[in-house]
């Protein structure tokens, strides 16, 4: 009967790990992820990298929760097998069913779990500086530089762990790829909070619809306070709200005001957009040394091809109505614009 009693008090200790052992587990995979380069392929190179950042993640004690987690659900099946062979079938579904359940009512969002990893790194790092192995320190103190900043964007979100197919579909080094495509009830509390991006998440979500009602109004009211921060994406879409006229009164001249602060960012598409402004006289005065300059900076940005020679063809158009003398100034005002913003002409 011992059996019996050693396989339910293992059970127990299995459903009480589990939550803590599969979010650690879970998140340190994601945050690995998050950390890698941009653009990172998924070949040996790219996974040998994500098994390393993990390793690192789930250093001393944390490592040991998930294999404490499943050691004692195998454990409690050997003693229930050592019972009877019913006894361990029926161990292994109630385990699976209690502990999944458990994972559900308390498990905790993201942020919970990078906040373990901080602290073990921190805790790390000051051991290595005691033991004068700086290298080892400053490894220590650059992760955790790095979880410090995912933990700045996801501090107040709901978002559990993801899921292995949630992460397969996650690009590699966008921290704030799982805040972006989360409903708008995970970063409401962000946005209220005065987080920029978020804000324009919000925004992107009522104005599409997902998760929420569609409704221009709600989201010219957040891009607006994502673009008062000096929010680019968001500056751009509040002015193409008040270029349609949607959610707010259509307004040519609050259009054109907001796209010049996104465009001086370096925004190529508003380059563009504000470009057409000034060369169709559209809430701003017709002006085709100003529709240059614009044009002009953003045949050098990100466009796609038949974007690209439509701006072109503008940009070539609004140079015929200048003279040589003003095409010049338009030419070396785009010059010393791309000095200024460490870009090539």
């Amino acid at each position: 009967m011992w059996f019996v009693v050693a396989s339910a008090l293992l059970v127990l200790v299995y459903v009480v790990l589990k939550p803590l052992g599969d979010g650690l587990t879970d998140t340190s995979a994601w945050a690995a992820k998050v950390t890698a380069p941009p653009g990172s392929g998924d070949n040996d190179t790219t996974k040998q990298y994500l098994r390393f950042a993990q390793a690192a993640l789930m250093d001393g004690w944390l490592s040991n929760m998930p294999f404490f987690s499943y050691n004692a659900l195998v454990a409690a099946l050997v003693f229930a097998a050592l019972y009877h062979w019913w006894a361990a079938l029926i161990v292994f579904v109630v385990g699976v069913f209690i502990g999944t359940l458990t994972k559900i009512i308390w498990g905790r969002s993201v942020s919970h779990y990078l906040l373990y990893m901080h602290a073990r790194l921190l805790n790390r790092a000051a051991t290595y500086r005691q033991k004068n192995d700086n290298e080892r320190a400053e490894a220590a103190e650059s992760t955790a530089s790095e979880l410090q900043q995912i933990i700045v964007v996801y501090m107040n979100s709901t978002l559990r762990p993801p899921t292995a197919k949630q992460l397969k579909a996650m690009p590699y080094g966008d921290v704030s790829f799982y805040l972006k495509y989360d409903t708008q009830a995970s970063c409401r509390n962000l946005a209220e909070q005065g987080n920029a991006e978020a804000q324009f998440v919000l925004g992107g979500l009522y104005y599409v619809g997902r998760g929420v009602p569609q409704d221009y109004s709600e989201a010219a009211l957040w891009f607006r306070k994502a673009a008062e921060q000096g929010y680019a994406a968001a500056q751009h879409s509040l002015g193409r709200l008040y270029r349609k006229g949607q959610g707010v009164p259509q307004d040519d001249t609050q259009a054109a005001a907001w796209w010049l602060k996104a465009a001086d960012q370096g925004n190529a598409v508003v380059q563009a957009a504000l470009g057409l402004l000034y060369f169709n006289g559209q809430g701003v005065p017709q002006d085709y040394a100003e529709a240059y300059f614009w044009l002009d900076l953003a045949t050098v940005g990100e466009q796609d091809a038949s974007n690209s020679k439509l701006v072109v063809k503008h940009r070539d158009g609004a140079a015929s109505h200048l003279t040589p003398v003003d095409l010049a100034r338009a030419q070396e005002r785009a010059r010393k614009w791309f000095e200024a913003h460490q870009a090539k002409p």
